[in-house]
């Protein structure tokens, strides 16, 4: 399978989560990809993912049953580290999106 060609962000499944759920997203070059979730307040309860990760497809199973029900957001930034062959991302490339979810029990 190909590297993605672009930068991308899915709603998670299943939405509502009870209590886990699946977090998708596309990262089409070496990037720092931060994703983290927030409450209603916009509070960040829990970093899922802070590293450099290389091109391709991710999923982050999210187990949220220390968490209480109701509604968060999640964000991914990632800014991109460098160039990769056939690709047309610039190395200062950088991608921010947030989805809502909820989280029931």
């Amino acid at each position: 399978m190909s590297p993605p060609v672009a930068y991308d962000l899915y709603q998670n499944f299943p939405n509502p989560g009870n209590p886990s759920t699946v977090i998708r997203y596309d990262i089409p070059a070496e990037a720092q990809v931060d994703l983290v979730l927030y409450n209603l307040l916009g509070q960040a309860v829990r970093t899922m993912v802070s590293a450099v990760q290389k091109a391709g497809r991710y999923d982050y199973s999210l187990d949220a049953g220390d968490l209480p029900s109701g509604v968060y957001f999640y964000r991914i930034v990632a800014k991109s580290t460098g160039v990769l062959e056939g690709t047309t991302v610039p190395p200062t490339d950088s991608f921010v999106k947030t989805f809502k979810m909820m989280i029931l029990k």
